[in-house]
């Protein structure tokens, strides 16, 4: 004889429990891309033609890229996920909010002569969900113990929201006040000659590869 399992059943009621609250934590993943942060020089900010900006930053040992986010009431956060590459040694990157660490992750070991670098992975790590106050906050990667001078490139950190907050809602151009320098942390032109022939430089649509000579 089948036994059926009646909505009344506590075990049903402790699921219903769980999934409730996880669609609480988790609403619609927003992608920040790297290159819109700060945190880092301009030149390491690299053309990808699979990167879905078409531009990875280039971080090396203990260098930080910075996300800010403006929340306009109290949500609860979490990292879902980092779009990254890597070509060389296996390397850890630490997840932080506001300097508290909600998570890290390894790249592996994988070398194609320079060609990895423009094949980029999702993290599979959990990372921890932080109840945050309205406000600004920053959302921080940093590559820790480098096992070589070549470090990894980061795409994009995609992030929930229970509030179900969208890309615009979060964005702090509304808050805080100055140019948009202020807010994204790069110039939105640069008059200089010494600024215009770097960007000339970059329109060639050529992959720059990261080099370890002190030259570069």
């Amino acid at each position: 004889m089948v036994q059926t399992l009646k909505l009344s059943s506590p075990v049903v009621w402790v699921l219903v429990l769980v999934l409730g609250l996880l669609s609480k934590v988790h609403g619609s993943p927003v992608d920040f891309q790297a290159e819109s942060g700060e945190g880092f020089q301009v030149p390491s900010i690299h053309w990808r033609s699979n990167a879905e900006g078409r531009q990875a930053v280039w971080l090396r040992n203990a260098e930080v890229l910075s996300i800010n986010i403006c929340l306009l009431q109290d949500d609860e956060v979490t990292v879902d996920s980092v779009r990254f590459s890597r070509d060389g040694n296996e390397q850890e990157a630490v997840v932080s909010i506001d300097g508290q660490e909600v998570g890290s992750f390894n790249t592996t070991g994988t070398t194609n002569g320079g060609l990895q670098w423009n094949v980029f992975n999702n993290t599979e790590t959990v990372f921890d969900t932080l109840p945050l106050t309205a406000g600004q906050h920053a959302i921080e990667v940093t590559l820790r113990n480098a096992t070589d001078s070549w470090g990894i490139e980061i795409d994009q950190i995609s992030v929930s929201f229970a509030s179900n907050a969208t890309l615009a809602d979060v964005s702090c151009e509304e808050l805080v006040t100055g140019s948009p320098e202020a807010t994204t942390g790069l110039p939105t032109e640069d008059t200089t000659a010494e600024g215009k022939e770097e960007v000339e430089g970059k329109e060639g649509g050529e992959i720059v590869e990261p080099c370890s000579d002190e030259s570069c």
